[in-house]
């Protein structure tokens, strides 16, 4: 954080030295890494700090490679700093202060500096801890979460509780990893790191949604799609729980037709033309009617899944909605059959369940690498072909499964129904396959006739001579 010279009284003032402390002795000295280096590396840098005694430094060397949690580590620096002299704490005063906002140095630009300096000597809290929110995602896993460490510290050390009440968050570093893995499958090992960061400092829901933005456009335009309609099906799915029909087709007509006066457009069980300021009062009137635990649950995925309620397909949304005459109020929660179902997230729910978690984030970041389909394909049947022998008969019928779902995706349910019957009639593979051909002619979208192109082969092969649909 960008800590300057604070108008508090010395004790505050020399609370404020303890946490800059704490970024150095180990904030600083505790890179996530491997357990022996990372201890060897925090012996060394406590070292550094000649204001601790031997006895001091052995201490919390004895805490580092014994596995001690973090905070009790910070709790026992902080408490032989608070037992310095003042004359002493003092002289560290300058460099825990350097240090302390060197990473900033690091990932903003000279204006962005400047302008957190004007926030800052301007009073505005909120402000500039939205910025420093914001510039931590710009930080390697490691670095920010080496920082995050001496957040909580420094907040506290500043006496500035009320004014971030509004973006500081309480919950749990363990749910907050539950809630990004049920609803944003998609994103890669590293941007969940960066993401939960975030939610963990509070950061404001329009910084969150910009950097959310920011990953569904590192990816095709397929993928980011089916990301969007999948994570706003997660999120609101308990919106079918309370909302009538008449409620949703009340809501998503207004929103369809004029997005200002769907933020203005409030409709409740009980007074239908309600209104409230902005389209979160009437999330919070919907939660309202959960169960408690229910409750709970929709708050704490609130700024999150909040984002993505009216995100916008780049190439469609309105253009192409407004192409019909009904607006369907619960297409958020709904799949439609003809949107493109080529993601990892769906296959992994379904014709890959049989991959490792491991092998999964492998594939995450090939597709945030930029890999191409058939380098994924061929990582893939890498993964199969390793497979004991007594788990790939599960594992071939769950991708015989998907290869059903994707032709049937690709040619359409008469057409699925057509192939099924010539199937049970006994016509030939080859004529099913001739059929196949014929039907794919009058397919006029290029990504649909790519998708085939790449799984046609892989699902002829698991079928041996059979053919799918």
């Amino acid at each position: 954080m960008l800590l300057l010279r604070s108008n508090k009284p010395d004790n505050m003032y020399l609370q404020v030295l303890s946490c800059l402390l704490l970024l150095v002795t180990y904030a600083v000295a505790r890179p996530v890494t491997e357990a022996q280096e990372e201890a060897g590396r925090v012996h060394q840098d406590i070292v550094l700090h000649n204001w601790l005694t031997d006895e001091q430094k052995e201490a919390i060397h004895k805490l580092d490679t014994s596995g001690a949690d973090p905070k009790e580590i910070i709790e026992k620096i902080l408490e032989y700093f608070h037992k310095l002299p003042s004359d002493k704490k003092k002289t560290w005063e300058e460099k825990y202060k350097n240090e302390c906002v060197a990473w900033i140095r690091d990932v903003a630009t000279e204006e962005e500096i400047a302008e957190l300096k004007k926030l800052h000597s301007d009073n505005k809290i909120n402000e500039l801890l939205e910025k420093i929110n914001l510039y931590k995602t710009r930080l390697n896993t490691n670095t920010r979460g080496r920082v995050e460490l001496w957040a909580d510290a420094c907040l506290s050390a500043w006496d500035i509780k009320h004014e971030v009440a509004t973006v500081r968050s309480k919950r749990d570093s363990a749910d907050i990893d539950m809630q990004i893995e049920r609803h944003l499958p998609w994103l890669s090992k590293e941007r969940r790191s960066e993401i939960k960061g975030m939610l963990e400092s509070g950061a404001a829901p329009q910084f969150l949604s910009e950097r959310l933005r920011v990953y569904l456009s590192e990816i095709d335009e397929l993928d980011r799609r089916e990301a969007v309609k999948n994570t706003k099906k997660s999120c609101f799915s308990w919106i079918e729980k309370i909302a009538t029909k008449e409620e949703k087709a009340d809501l998503f007509s207004h929103h369809h037709k004029n997005h200002t006066k769907c933020m203005e457009k409030v409709t409740v069980k009980e007074t239908m033309t309600q209104t409230a300021a902005n389209f979160s009062h009437l999330l919070h009137q919907f939660i309202a009617r959960l169960e408690p635990k229910e409750q709970e649950q929709a708050k704490k995925t609130l700024q999150m899944c909040e984002t993505f309620l009216f995100m916008k397909d780049r190439r469609s949304h309105h253009k192409n909605h407004h192409r019909h005459n009904t607006h369907q109020p619960n297409e958020i929660l709904h799949y439609r059959h003809h949107e493109p179902i080529d993601i990892l997230a769906h296959h992994f729910q379904k014709n890959l369940k049989w991959l490792t978690e491991a092998q999964k984030e492998e594939l995450r970041e090939m597709k945030v690498q930029g890999k191409s389909k058939e380098e994924i394909k061929h990582k893939i049947k890498q993964f199969y072909d390793a497979l004991p022998d007594d788990k790939k008969p599960e594992a071939r019928e769950m991708m015989k499964h998907g290869c059903k779902e994707i032709i049937r995706h690709i040619v359409g349910d008469e057409n699925a129904d057509k192939l099924k019957h010539m199937k049970e009639t006994g016509k030939t593979n080859a004529e099913i396959e001739a059929e196949i051909e014929k039907m794919m002619q009058t397919v006029t979208n290029q990504a649909t006739k790519e998708q085939y192109k790449l799984y046609a082969p892989v699902c002829k092969k698991l079928f041996e001579t059979e053919i799918t649909y």
